[in-house]
């Protein structure tokens, strides 16, 4: 297999000049954790035309999302807000259970 075959060989990517730079603030340090986990899952799909990074600090996931374009940028910002605002509901409920405080309360059937 030649290296333009190797599917671990690095991909030349494309500049990147447009980012964002957001800090979600969470309930807590182990809430911030919970959901860069559940985020980390989901990657961009031009990972050579947009890279998104998340970093927890504190109680607060810091994410850095770069794209050569600016369409591509507003579109992967939109998606990362409805997977936010989606892993917020979903991460409050689970915390929740965890700690006991409401027991099934919050229960999200899927």
């Amino acid at each position: 297999m030649s290296d333009a075959e190797d599917s671990d060989a690095p991909t030349m990517s494309a500049p990147q000049p447009f980012a964002l730079e957001l800090r979600v603030p969470c309930a807590s340090p182990a809430a911030a954790a919970l959901m860069k986990s559940a985020l980390d899952v989901d990657k961009e799909l031009s990972p050579a035309q947009v890279t998104r990074t998340c970093a927890v600090q504190g109680s607060e996931l810091c994410v850095n999302i770069r794209a050569s374009e600016l369409r591509l940028l507003r579109a992967s910002a939109a998606s990362f807000f409805d997977m936010v605002s989606f892993g917020t509901f979903c991460g409050g409920c689970t915390l929740t259970r965890a700690s006991g405080n409401g027991g099934g309360a919050h229960a999200m059937r899927v």
